[in-house]
């Protein structure tokens, strides 16, 4: 597959009118087709809060000759939905980690388990509940089956949890859950009052999940690098043209802000609608390069 190249280029005096300009994805190579397992994977749902919401709670993905409770290295998807919708869960990121386990192998890389996260909702809970559930079952996964490096993949309001996380586990934070490797985020939320500036209807969910606009923009990921550690993170974001929902422009104020702050950011380009790209074969190939790259 020819991967998708994206060049975003956002100065502080750019207006979203113009910033479309800057934005540059060539046009995708043949979509790789062979993204098919042998044999499905074992699909395991435990809870990661006893007695908790049945939201609480993730699915661990295994071949069947596959041990994962022995493996230390993990993917771990996180759903969007804006926070709110029950249609999006941990079965969104079945197809990606499937593909993963169909076509990294340990003759190409080591090991690794994968694992899909569900999160209560709102109205029900506000911020940050969403993300204490995250940080529960990271924490399960690093207790009882020896998760020591993980990578997040996260879409959309998941993209906004897997920022989230890493400043919450950043050493500045005293997070103990083992070390990040890797966030790759699909369509993501990074600026959460840019965002209803944007698209003023958006402020509905916004708000039901974090109270305010202005609590929203506090969690919001282009705040929340400061402190978290860096070295020897792989971020790549990834945005598609298609996205109905989504202009590239948060793309855009998430890759300035992260340069800014010294990080390296890879951005690249994926065919499809907004809930298409994190099932389509450039986040599989984005995996796997990263996967080869942090874990070779």
């Amino acid at each position: 597959m020819v991967s998708a190249s994206v060049s975003v280029l956002a100065p502080a005096t750019l207006t979203f009118a113009s910033f479309s300009q800057y934005f540059h994805i060539h046009q995708l190579g043949e979509k790789n087709q062979t993204r098919i397992m042998s044999e499905s994977p074992i699909i395991e749902t435990i809870s990661s809060v006893p007695g908790g919401h049945p939201f609480q709670s993730l699915d661990i993905l295994r071949p069947a000759s596959f041990d994962s409770s022995t493996v230390s290295r993990w993917v771990i998807f996180i759903h969007g939905g804006a926070w709110r919708d029950p249609n999006n869960t941990s079965k969104d990121g079945h197809p990606l980690l499937t593909s993963l386990l169909s076509t990294t192998t340990t003759t190409t890389s080591p090991p690794f388990g994968c694992a899909s996260l569900n999160y209560r909702l709102s109205p029900d809970v506000t911020h940050p509940a969403h993300l204490d559930d995250c940080i529960s079952a990271l924490r399960l996964l690093h207790e009882q089956y020896g998760m020591q490096e993980y990578i997040l993949v996260g879409h959309s309001a998941g993209a906004t949890l897997a920022f989230q996380i890493a400043h919450a586990l950043s050493p500045s934070q005293k997070g103990d859950l083992g070390t990040l490797k890797s966030l790759i985020c699909t369509e993501g939320l990074y600026d959460l009052a840019d965002l209803c500036t944007e698209y003023p209807d958006y402020t509905s969910f916004v708000e039901s999940a974090f109270d305010s606009v202005r609590a929203a923009s506090v969690a919001s990921p282009v705040n929340l690098l400061e402190g978290v550690e860096k070295e020897g993170v792989e971020v790549v974001l990834v945005q598609s043209m298609e996205d109905e929902l989504l202009s590239p422009w948060q793309t855009g104020l998430m890759e300035e802000r992260l340069e800014r702050r010294g990080w390296s950011v890879e951005v690249r380009g994926a065919a499809g609608k907004h809930d298409e790209v994190f099932v389509g074969p450039e986040v599989v190939e984005v995996a796997r390069e990263v996967i080869e790259k942090v874990w070779s």
